[in-house]
């Protein structure tokens, strides 16, 4: 629906950087993004909690993933997707939604991911959200950070189960915004005006909490 160029990202070196170091940094002190974008599908299959086309063949794979595959996943991906469209069982049930928006990859479950990689999608998007709700896999919301970060927004998603097929007549996708890691400043810095203005008028209803924040008995970030 819209797509722009690339956009020029210069960061400020760290306060704590050595001189002696800078060059461990310098090639990420400017890199350049592709301008978020939006498209439109219509007719997209979503089964296992996978995008399709004609119901068998998984399209927007980069969309969907973290990180890029190579050409010889994709190939695998194919002789797969032809493998399910020869011995294809009848599923029992086939859900049908008008409209809805897809932001979310594989790793979108992460505490980590969610609050950069998903909800930078979810900032771009939020315009359509009344009209073309979110989707969100079931098995997301045992992870109570996703659900609640959502209501806080005022976000009413659709949970989709991984054992039903969907049949989505109209999908708006958010891409992803930028690789793993790397953030586009003002979509990111727009994510977190939403949740500081919503804060904003919570804080009145709320007494004022230090919260720290810990990960010395964790051994990834979640």
């Amino acid at each position: 629906m819209f797509k722009n160029n690339k956009k020029l990202s210069i960061r400020k070196e760290p306060r704590n950087l050595k001189t002696e170091d800078l060059y461990l940094f310098e090639h990420e002190l400017k890199k350049k993004f592709p301008n978020p974008s939006i498209k439109k599908y219509k007719n997209v299959h979503i089964i296992n909690s996978q995008m399709k086309k004609y119901k068998f063949f998984r399209f927007q794979i980069k969309n969907q993933r973290m990180n890029p595959i190579d050409f010889k996943t994709k190939v695998k991906f194919l002789f797969s997707d032809l493998k399910n469209l020869i011995f294809s069982e009848k599923r029992t049930e086939v859900v049908n939604i008008k409209k809805a928006t897809w932001v979310v990859d594989t790793r979108s479950y992460q505490y980590f991911h969610w609050f950069t990689d998903a909800m930078q999608r979810i900032n771009i998007s939020k315009d359509f959200h009344k009209t073309y709700p979110v989707l969100i896999p079931l098995s997301f919301i045992k992870n109570s950070f996703i659900k609640e970060s959502l209501k806080y927004l005022d976000i009413e998603p659709i949970y989709i189960d991984h054992n039903k097929e969907y049949l989505i007549e109209e999908l708006i996708l958010a891409e992803r915004v930028s690789p793993a890691g790397n953030y586009n400043k003002d979509v990111i810095t727009g994510v977190s005006d939403d949740f500081r203005r919503v804060g904003v008028d919570k804080s009145r209803e709320m007494s004022h909490k230090k919260i720290w924040v810990s990960r010395q008995n964790s051994d990834k970030r979640m």
